[in-house]
């Protein structure tokens, strides 16, 4: 069985490395993208990735929330939210949308879950 693609957007390196590693022990290959937008290109016909990860534990400021929920609601794959802060507001616009949001520090195995498709 090969590994499952993910797209990965994070403008962190460090924190990049961090969920590559830990996706590729949970049998998943990920692809960094450096931008939601680069994200929401690279999901199309020819490449299907398998879920989305945003890690936006980085992000001190403003978010695209705009961005994040247009990817969310037109995604046909999990979308999962990585935040480093509980950000209630944040977190219940994104859940609305559509994406699944963990909190920094989370479990491997909550990471996993939740790239798991509903139903699955």
């Amino acid at each position: 069985m090969g590994s499952v693609p993910v797209l990965v957007v994070a403008s962190d390196d460090r924190w990049f490395r961090v969920l590559e590693v830990t996706l590729r022990l949970g049998g998943f290959d990920a692809t960094r993208c450096r931008s939601i937008a680069e994200a929401a290109q690279q999901r199309g016909p020819r490449r299907s990735p398998r879920a989305i990860v945003l890690d936006l534990a980085a992000e001190a400021g403003a978010v695209d929330e705009v961005g994040i929920e247009r990817l969310a609601a037109g995604a046909t794959v999990p979308v999962v939210v990585i935040l480093s802060a509980p950000r209630d507001a944040l977190r219940e616009t994104l859940a609305a949308a559509g994406a699944r949001v963990l909190l920094r520090p989370y479990a491997p195995s909550a990471l996993y879950a939740a790239l798991t498709p509903a139903g699955a």
